[in-house]
Formats: structure tokens, sequence, C-alpha cells
């Protein structure tokens, strides 16, 4: 009967409208996880959805398979072969994930599933948005996985009668730093409390909030929307989670500068250290106070922007590509090239280029501003030429059999039409002998 429950309910997701790809592993998941899935991947309209499977022959992969409408396709972490081996997956699943283009769903609930997690969770795949599915003590299985300040993860961590699930996030200010966990939602399913009996199931907003599963509560620091979805009630954060990673106690910043007022005014202080003064300054100064990092600045050795020559960067960019400072506190400027070694923030200043000319004035206006556009002798050699170049055009039509009545106010037109270009050694009085 279970076995049939769980095939109606994942027959329900296959049919959903949903595109996209999935990723869970097949054992241990119920009706309330893929019910929450439902929810969740209701509640931010999310097109693509990726299902994390450890076994290539599970039932749940075959059927997904033979599904005509093909809403789900399964990336496969460890890999079975036939003779029962299994295959390295070091490499294998992170290639596999970079073609999923959605949310990437799994379960986190033992040791081989960390082990996945962490094969699978590095270069370009920490900055995509993943859901873990767990139920017990899931900080444990992550403490050895390395989870940026940028990182998009989160955690459902269902309770032990898979009613209520508390949505976790986790970030790491540095690598050697320990996780911080924030609690940023919570689920509820349908008729527990019975607080969703006249919730409409197209996802409105609630009215009344359900009570904090074991006695955890959401941070007063992330905005949540609560709406009551399909299978249940979904109180989830809808901020920008980086808004809300503002503590960086602990962390060092080595940051370099260069000398640019009023952007950037170096001084030096009298126990040897730098401080950045100037617009720029008082920005970088701001920003610590805010996030409570400390941090040491001097100036670029080579006293220059950055330009990437003979295979090398130099200066500010050139530090921050080789790792040798953390930040470049300076105006500069974003191009696409800088931008494939480091990162810029938002802009904060525009710039650009003008020509100035001069305002005319009553001379301006004169018939000698025809003749300021070059010097005398310019102006001779024009003269000269062109009264030369008039002479030699009337001898050469006068010595051809091809053209009469050849004037020499006519080969003086006929100069001056090509100095202005507008006439044409072509006239109409021209004849031709046979």
């Amino acid at each position: 009967m279970c076995m049939m429950v769980f095939l109606c309910m994942l027959m329900t997701l296959m049919h959903g409208g949903y595109l996209g790809e999935v990723v869970a592993k097949g054992e241990g998941v119920g009706v309330p996880e893929m019910q929450f899935v439902q929810d969740f991947v209701d509640f931010y309209n999310i097109k693509q959805v990726c299902l994390l499977q450890e076994e290539t022959n599970s039932w749940i992969l075959k059927l997904l398979r033979r599904s005509s409408v093909r809403s789900f396709t399964s990336i496969v972490g460890l890999k079975t072969q036939d003779n029962g081996s299994r295959l390295n997956a070091s490499s294998h699943p992170s290639a596999r994930a970079v073609t999923c283009r959605g949310l990437r769903i799994m379960v986190l609930r033992q040791e081989e599933d960390k082990i996945l997690f962490r094969k699978i969770f590095t270069g370009a795949e920490t900055k995509e948005n993943w859901l873990l599915i767990s139920d017990g003590e899931f900080h444990e299985l992550l403490k050895s996985t390395y989870l940026p300040l940028d990182n998009m993860v989160r955690i459902a961590n269902f309770g032990d009668d898979k009613q209520t699930a508390t949505i976790w996030e986790t970030y790491q200010v540095g690598e050697a730093f320990e996780q911080r966990l924030t609690t940023v939602g919570r689920w509820t399913r349908k008729g527990y409390n019975d607080l969703s009996n006249d919730s409409s199931p197209n996802g409105t907003a609630v009215t009344s909030t359900p009570l904090p599963p074991n006695g955890i509560s959401i941070s007063t620091a992330v905005t949540v929307k609560a709406k009551t979805m399909n299978h249940g009630v979904l109180e989830a954060p809808v901020d920008d989670p980086m808004l809300r990673r503002n503590d960086l106690s602990g962390l060092h910043i080595k940051c370099t500068s260069i000398e640019y007022s009023p952007f950037t005014i170096l001084k030096y202080q009298d126990d040897g250290t730098m401080h950045i003064g100037g617009i720029f300054g008082k920005i970088f100064d701001l920003f610590q106070e805010i996030t409570n990092f400390t941090y040491t600045c001097y100036k670029v050795p080579d006293n220059q922007w950055g330009a990437h020559t003979n295979g090398r960067w130099s200066g500010m960019v050139g530090e921050i590509a080789r790792g040798e400072a953390d930040v470049a506190v300076a105006p500069l400027s974003i191009t696409q090239q800088r931008s494939l070694v480091a990162d810029f923030l938002l802009s904060i200043m525009m710039s650009g280029y003008s020509v100035a000319m001069k305002r005319p004035t009553n001379e301006d206006y004169l018939w000698t501003v025809y003749t300021k556009q070059f010097e005398a002798t310019a102006w001779i050699v024009t003269v000269v030429l062109a009264i030369a170049t008039t002479a030699f055009v009337f001898v050469l039509l006068r010595l051809s059999r091809r053209e009469e009545s050849v004037t020499p106010s006519l080969s003086a037109f006929t100069v001056l039409g090509i100095l202005f270009g507008q006439v044409s050694m072509n006239h109409t009085n021209s004849k031709s002998h046979i």
C-alpha cells in the first residue's frame, strides 16, 4: 500500500508541469519529503529540478526514464556496474551535475551521502541552488564540507514525525572558520495543528503562523513569506541571503591601493601601517564597521593599476590574481579582461571621455574663418598646384584628338571641380572622332 502511495505521489510530481532534472537519493525518501519538495518548487516557481540518485538500477530511475513526459531526469552520483563493482565518482558526479540548470536536491542522512555531496559540491557547483533533505544532525555531516560565504545551500531538516521541517542556511567566512547556521524557514504538513485547513491550494498568503517545530524559531534577520501550498504551509525566505551574511568576525583582509586623490589618499601611521582615506577609503571603512573584519593595507609596489603584458598581470589586479592581496581599494575600471581574474563590486562611480571645444567668438564669423584652416605656406602650395594643374590639363586636352573647343576657363573649372569633388572629367560638349 505504501508503495502505491509513493508511486502515485511521484507520478503527480512528474506530471505537475515542471521541466528539468531531479537529484535525490531514492532510499529513505518518503511521501512527506516528496510533498515538501513539490511545495518548495511551487513556492519559488522553479522550472528545473535535479534529484541526485545514487544507484543507477533503482526502480525510481527506471520509472523516470519510462515516463513520456520526461519532466525529471536523474543525475547519477555513484554508478554501479553490472558486475557489482563501483566506479570512482571523484570526477564523475561534478561533471554530470554541471549539465543541470536548476535546483539541485539531495538527501543528506548517511556518511555515503556526505561523501557524495563533497565530491559534487566543488567549483561552479558552489554557486548553484541546493536543497538538502535531512532528518537528523545534518551539521555533523556538513562539518567537513566547505560552504563559502556566497553559497546557495538550504537544508530541510525533518522532525521525527515527518510532519514538520525546519529550513536552514549555513556558510563559512573562510575555509578555516566554523560554519554558521541560521534558521530561515519551516514547512508544516497539512492537518498538523489544524492550521492550514481553510487555505487555498494555489499558494495564497497565510494569516496565521504555525507553531515552531521543536521550539526552533526563524531568525528575525530573515525576510520570510508564508504561503499555503498543495501539501502544507511553507514559510521560506524571499530576501537575498548575502544581505544577511554581514558578520565577518575573525576575518583578516590584506588590501592593496594606489595614490589617486581624491578617491584614495594614502596615510601612513606611526606604527608603520597604512590607512586609506578619500572617498573609496571611507567606503572601505564603512564595510569594515558593518561586517567586523580587520585589515592591513599597503601601497602596490609597482605603482600600477593592472595590465596584462607578456602573460603576466601587473599592479593591483596582478596582486589580486596571484593571491597576494584580497581586496584592491581603488577606482579600478571594470574591463572584460580584468573580470576574468578578479571579481568586482557593483559600480559606485561612472567615468567617461568628453571632447572640449573653444567657444565661438566674433572673429570666428568673419571671412577669415575659411583661411584659418591652413597656414599661409599650405595655401600658397595649393594655389601653385591648382595653376600648374590647370595649365597641364589645358595642354593635354588641346593635344588630344578626342577633345574640341578647349579653353583655359574650362580647364580651370575642371581642376577646381576636382579639388572640391564636384565636377566630373566627362563633358557634355566632348565628341569622339572616328
